[in-house]
């Protein structure tokens, strides 16, 4: 057995994937992009904020989930495995 500290705790960060589909989507409002194929979970967690790349870098953490409601669409299709298509939509600024 080896003594030795943990490393530190995993910070949340912007994935750059996320980053770069948020940043798509925005240059096209309204348009629906295929996010990618995920666990039904991963839009679960983007409608609950929690992937950063999806709100202000201030907005505090109880204001995230209106916030994605208000500005982003999110929709999961079956497609015959045990994941899902996510779909995202940017709805803008009201």
């Amino acid at each position: 057995m080896d003594f030795v500290e943990p490393p530190p705790p995993k910070r949340k960060t912007n994935s750059e994937h996320w980053v770069n589909v948020v940043k798509t989507l925005k240059a096209e409002p309204g348009e629906w992009g295929l996010a990618g194929n995920w666990s039904v979970g991963v839009s679960t967690h983007i409608k609950n904020g929690r992937y950063p790349a999806f709100y202000p870098p201030e907005l505090p953490k109880e204001d995230r989930e209106a916030y994605i409601a208000d500005h982003w669409e999110i929709t999961t299709r079956t497609n015959g495995t045990n994941r899902v298509d996510l779909y995202v939509r940017w709805i803008g600024e009201a």
